[in-house]
């Protein structure tokens, strides 16, 4: 069977004519199995025969889900409310006793559970305060997943009272009437009644931004965009506040503002990161926590800490340049204006990641942060002039960035030392800490 579907693997879509027959005869098997196995766990014991049945019918599932993608696959599984139960205790009984072959029969139940979970908090709710689930990486995805996907249950408020949405937004939906601006809406007519279960689903997904696996941390922040963006603008900047206060955790400042990292977690604030980026460019960061996040997200873009004789951070970095592609597409005049007083830091400082860093994916980040701001705003100091000295490709190689673009783009009037701004422009020709660093200037 693996190699029949192994030739669909260039072309899927040829299955789909027979996808729903297949799919169909196979879990009315599992069902079938799932439901003895849930019977003899009911009764005090394991059924060996159906768990080993169960493992064969759901292997062949996972081939289908490999080939054609769990979501396609997805829409032909039995959804009924009574398949909940047995579904979960075979996933519970499974995860709870793992193996190196029951991985493909947990990953089958685990996205079988999810088609009724979203209409059944409870449940959820006990999976999602389990030990044994929070032992896989792919489990601790999906459930990032669902979290949001659950929470966004919260009817869609009426987004134009948030002053920071784009014109693209507010044309989507109804607006206020006529004689109304959006800023002589009260907020309260903004207030919808929200589920109780969504603080928690909020709180889950806050602790997963720390976790140790990146498409974990990547399914969270995506999470909490989705859910904040469907709640009052109120309650949006507390999610926000809260993620900002993740990076501020374990961090010194010392007297003369300088941000100690090196007790940090990198995982901590690589999903910290991510979030304030998803939060960005949805518009849901008031010009205050824009001003306040700023000197973070800069360091973050230095970030590195030394682990013996390796050091780690990159991903950190990477997400710093993430957000600052995503402070690029808010629109609102109040954030723009602290834009206008901190471009030139900005700039300065997108600069120096994009021909300075030792990672070559974070350079081609940093230049396509600058190359937003440049194309949106035109708010950096010659954008255009810099830009070509330092694109995606001219930063693609390691020493034409270190050693031919940094000069080059030092010889405008902002990076030389007869600025004003010295103390912030020449960070430019400064190579920041790397054990690998060369000498430029």
């Amino acid at each position: 069977m693996s190699e029949i579907l192994g030739r669909y693997q260039e072309q899927p879509t040829c299955l789909d004519p027979h996808l729903e027959r297949i799919i169909s005869q196979l879990m009315s098997l599992a069902q079938r199995y799932v439901y003895a196995f849930h019977d003899s766990l009911s009764a005090g014991s394991a059924d060996a025969v159906s768990a080993q049945r169960m493992g064969g019918i759901f292997g062949l599932v996972y081939l289908l889900c490999k080939v054609r993608g769990y979501k396609v696959v997805l829409r032909f599984f039995p959804h009924e409310v009574a398949d909940i139960e047995p579904v979960f205790a075979a996933l519970w009984y499974h995860t709870a006793k793992p193996d190196g072959k029951s991985w493909t029969t947990r990953y089958v139940l685990l996205i079988w559970l999810s088609l009724r979970l979203i209409r059944h908090v409870d449940c959820l709710m006990d999976i999602l305060h389990s030990d044994a689930f929070e032992q896989h990486a792919l489990t601790r995805k999906l459930i990032a997943k669902d979290c949001p996907a659950t929470g966004t249950c919260v009817p869609a408020r009426r987004i134009w009272c948030s002053d920071h949405w784009s014109g693209t937004h507010r044309q989507s939906l109804p607006g206020p009437a006529d004689g109304d601006s959006a800023g002589d809406i009260d907020e309260e007519e903004c207030d919808v009644e929200i589920p109780e279960q969504v603080e928690t689903f909020v709180g889950i997904l806050l602790q997963k931004l720390h976790d140790k696996d990146t498409i974990v941390r990547w399914s969270a922040a995506k999470g909490i965009g989705r859910i904040s963006a469907r709640l009052p603008p109120a309650l949006a900047r507390e999610i926000a506040s809260a993620v900002a206060d993740v990076m501020t955790e374990e961090t010194l400042v010392q007297d003369d503002g300088t941000i100690d990292v090196s007790m940090t977690s990198e995982y901590s604030w690589h999903g910290a990161l991510l979030c304030l980026a998803e939060l960005a460019r949805r518009g849901l960061l008031s010009s205050q926590l824009l001003r306040e996040a700023m000197p973070w997200v800069i360091k973050g873009l230095t970030y590195e800490i030394q682990r013996g004789d390796y050091s780690v951070g990159s991903n950190v970095r990477d997400a710093a340049c993430y957000v600052m592609w995503s402070f690029a597409r808010i629109h609102g005049q109040e954030s723009r204006a602290v834009f206008a007083d901190l471009q030139l830091k900005m700039a300065t400082v997108l600069v120096s990641v994009a021909v300075f860093d030792r990672e070559t994916n974070v350079r081609r980040a940093a230049s396509a942060a600058f190359q937003e701001h440049v194309g949106r705003h035109s708010s950096f100091p010659h954008g255009i002039s810099v830009l070509q000295l330092a694109d995606f490709f001219a930063v693609g190689n390691m020493r034409n960035a270190f050693t031919d673009a940094s000069r080059r783009i030092a010889e405008y009037v902002e990076c030389t030392p007869a600025s004003p701004q010295s103390a912030e422009t020449t960070a430019i020709l400064e190579v920041y800490g790397h054990s690998d660093a060369i000498c430029v200037i």
